[in-house]
Protein backbone atom coordinates (compact mmCIF):
# COMPACT_ATOMS: atom_id res chain seq x y z
CA UNK A 1 0.00 0.00 0.00
CA UNK A 2 1.30 3.66 -0.74
CA UNK A 3 1.73 5.82 2.17
CA UNK A 4 1.05 9.53 0.74
CA UNK A 5 2.72 12.34 3.04
CA UNK A 6 1.07 15.85 2.15
CA UNK A 7 3.36 18.64 1.28
CA UNK A 8 4.52 20.62 4.36
CA UNK A 9 4.90 23.96 2.26
CA UNK A 10 2.62 26.78 3.24
CA UNK A 11 0.93 28.04 0.08
CA UNK A 12 1.60 31.27 -1.20
CA UNK A 13 -1.02 34.20 -1.33
CA UNK A 14 -3.64 33.98 -4.68
CA UNK A 15 -3.57 37.41 -4.66
CA UNK A 16 -3.99 39.40 -7.92
CA UNK A 17 -0.81 41.51 -9.16
CA UNK A 18 -1.21 44.78 -7.64
CA UNK A 19 -0.87 46.52 -10.65
CA UNK A 20 -0.22 46.11 -14.09
CA UNK A 21 4.01 46.61 -13.50
CA UNK A 22 4.37 43.91 -11.50
CA UNK A 23 2.02 41.70 -14.00
CA UNK A 24 4.50 42.17 -16.47
CA UNK A 25 8.00 41.86 -13.93
CA UNK A 26 5.43 38.44 -12.92
CA UNK A 27 5.37 37.04 -16.99
CA UNK A 28 8.88 37.91 -17.16
CA UNK A 29 9.74 35.70 -13.96
CA UNK A 30 7.50 32.74 -16.18
CA UNK A 31 9.56 32.86 -19.43
CA UNK A 32 12.69 32.55 -17.03
CA UNK A 33 11.32 29.69 -15.24
CA UNK A 34 10.10 28.18 -18.97
CA UNK A 35 13.45 28.47 -19.97
CA UNK A 36 15.26 26.91 -17.32
CA UNK A 37 12.38 23.99 -16.80
CA UNK A 38 13.39 23.27 -20.53
CA UNK A 39 17.13 23.07 -20.25
CA UNK A 40 16.14 20.83 -16.88
CA UNK A 41 17.51 23.93 -14.58
CA UNK A 42 14.40 22.62 -12.08
CA UNK A 43 15.40 24.61 -9.12
CA UNK A 44 16.13 27.72 -11.44
CA UNK A 45 12.43 26.76 -12.49
CA UNK A 46 10.90 26.38 -9.01
CA UNK A 47 12.71 29.79 -8.26
CA UNK A 48 11.24 31.73 -11.50
CA UNK A 49 7.98 30.33 -10.68
CA UNK A 50 8.00 31.27 -7.61
CA UNK A 51 9.09 34.85 -7.83
CA UNK A 52 6.27 35.21 -10.63
CA UNK A 53 3.73 33.74 -7.86
CA UNK A 54 4.73 35.83 -5.24
CA UNK A 55 3.28 38.84 -7.61
CA UNK A 56 0.71 37.92 -9.27
CA UNK A 57 -1.02 34.61 -7.45
CA UNK A 58 -4.25 34.33 -9.34
CA UNK A 59 -2.16 33.47 -12.07
CA UNK A 60 -3.51 29.60 -12.36
CA UNK A 61 -0.92 29.15 -15.04
CA UNK A 62 2.17 30.13 -12.48
CA UNK A 63 0.86 27.54 -10.44
CA UNK A 64 0.16 25.07 -13.25
CA UNK A 65 4.08 25.24 -14.22
CA UNK A 66 5.60 24.91 -11.27
CA UNK A 67 3.32 22.02 -10.38
CA UNK A 68 4.82 20.52 -13.62
CA UNK A 69 8.79 21.30 -12.09
CA UNK A 70 7.77 19.79 -9.17
CA UNK A 71 6.73 16.32 -10.64
CA UNK A 72 9.66 16.64 -12.78
CA UNK A 73 12.13 16.90 -9.37
CA UNK A 74 10.58 14.00 -7.97
CA UNK A 75 8.20 15.68 -5.60
CA UNK A 76 4.81 14.97 -6.02
CA UNK A 77 3.19 16.22 -2.65
CA UNK A 78 4.87 19.73 -3.72
CA UNK A 79 3.22 19.05 -7.33
CA UNK A 80 -0.42 18.03 -5.76
CA UNK A 81 -0.01 21.17 -3.89
CA UNK A 82 0.14 23.33 -6.60
CA UNK A 83 -2.02 21.58 -8.86
CA UNK A 84 -4.91 22.25 -6.37
CA UNK A 85 -4.38 26.06 -6.13
CA UNK A 86 -4.55 25.88 -10.28
CA UNK A 87 -7.90 24.15 -10.31
CA UNK A 88 -9.16 26.25 -7.83
CA UNK A 89 -8.01 29.41 -9.37
CA UNK A 90 -9.51 28.02 -13.03
CA UNK A 91 -11.67 24.98 -12.46
CA UNK A 92 -12.37 24.17 -15.76
CA UNK A 93 -9.19 25.04 -17.79
CA UNK A 94 -7.98 21.55 -19.09
CA UNK A 95 -4.41 21.95 -18.49
CA UNK A 96 -5.19 22.34 -14.84
CA UNK A 97 -7.25 19.19 -14.56
CA UNK A 98 -4.35 17.61 -16.30
CA UNK A 99 -1.85 19.05 -13.44
CA UNK A 100 -4.19 17.67 -10.68
CA UNK A 101 -4.54 14.38 -11.99
CA UNK A 102 -1.16 13.51 -12.87
CA UNK A 103 0.31 15.02 -9.27
CA UNK A 104 -2.69 12.31 -7.72
CA UNK A 105 -1.33 9.37 -9.67
CA UNK A 106 2.23 10.20 -8.94
CA UNK A 107 0.90 10.61 -5.31
CA UNK A 108 -0.76 7.11 -5.07
CA UNK A 109 -4.20 9.12 -5.03
CA UNK A 110 -6.46 7.07 -6.69
CA UNK A 111 -10.57 6.86 -5.94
Amino acid sequence: MFNFTPSKRIVESTEAAACSADAERAETHKTEGNAAFKNKQYDDAIKAYSSAIALDGANHIFWSNRSAVYLAMGCPADALLDAEVCRRLAPTWPKGCYRLGTARMACGLFE
